[in-house]
C-alpha cells in the first residue's frame, strides 16, 4: 500500500472506535460489562489474526474496522465495570489508574511492536499481540461478572436523540 492508503487504514480504526462507542453504550444497558468484553476481545483476536491473512487494501480496511469496534466494546466495557466496581469515595482515583493503565499500555506496545516488525516481521507481531490478547481474555474470565441493572425508564428524566441521551 502505498503512504495514503496506510494512513486510511491507521485513521479509519480511530473513526470506528469513536463511532461505534455510542453502539457500545447502548448495548451495555442489555448485556453485562464481562460479557462484552470477552466477545469484543474474542473478535479483536480473529480480526488480529486476519491482518496475517489479508495483504490488500479493501480487506484490511474492513479488519482495521473491526479492529475499532472491538476496540471500543472492550474499551467502553471495561472502563464502565471500573465504574461500578471502584467504591465512590476512591472512584476518582480508580478511575486515573485505570487511564493510566490504558495509555501506560499503548505506550509499552508502540516500541514493543515496532521491535518485533524490525527484528521479525509483521506475521510475528500479528500472533504475539494475538497471544496477549488471549492471556487478557482468560484474565476476563476469571473477573468476576456483576449483573447489569435495569432501572425502568420512567425514572430518568432524559432527552435521548438516537443513540445519545442529553
Amino acid at each position: 500500500s502505498n503512504e495514503s492508503e496506510v494512513g486510511v487504514l491507521v485513521g479509519i480504526t480511530g473513526v470506528a472506535a469513536l463511532i461505534s462507542r455510542f453502539i457500545a453504550g447502548a448495548i451495555l444497558t442489555r448485556h453485562s460489562e464481562k460479557r462484552v468484553m470477552l466477545i469484543g476481545i474474542m473478535l479483536f483476536v480473529l480480526a488480529l489474526l486476519a491482518s496475517i491473512v489479508f495483504r490488500r487494501f479493501w480487506p484490511l480496511f474492513v479488519v482495521r474496522i473491526i479492529q475499532g469496534i472491538t476496540f471500543a466494546f472492550v474499551h467502553t466495557a471495561a472502563l464502565t465495570f471500573a465504574v461500578k466496581t471502584i467504591s465512590p469515595a476512591h472512584r476518582g482515583r480508580g478511575l486515573a489508574y485505570f487511564t493510566l493503565s490504558t495509555f501506560l499500555a499503548m505506550a509499552m506496545a508502540a516500541p514493543f511492536g515496532m521491535f518485533l516488525v524490525n527484528r521479525y516481521n509483521f506475521t510475528v507481531f500479528f500472533l504475539t499481540f494475538a497471544s496477549l490478547c488471549l492471556c487478557a481474555f482468560l484474565l476476563s474470565w476469571m473477573v468476576k461478572g456483576q449483573k447489569t441493572i435495569n432501572v425502568p425508564e420512567e425514572n430518568f428524566q432524559s432527552h435521548s436523540a438516537f443513540l445519545v441521551e442529553w
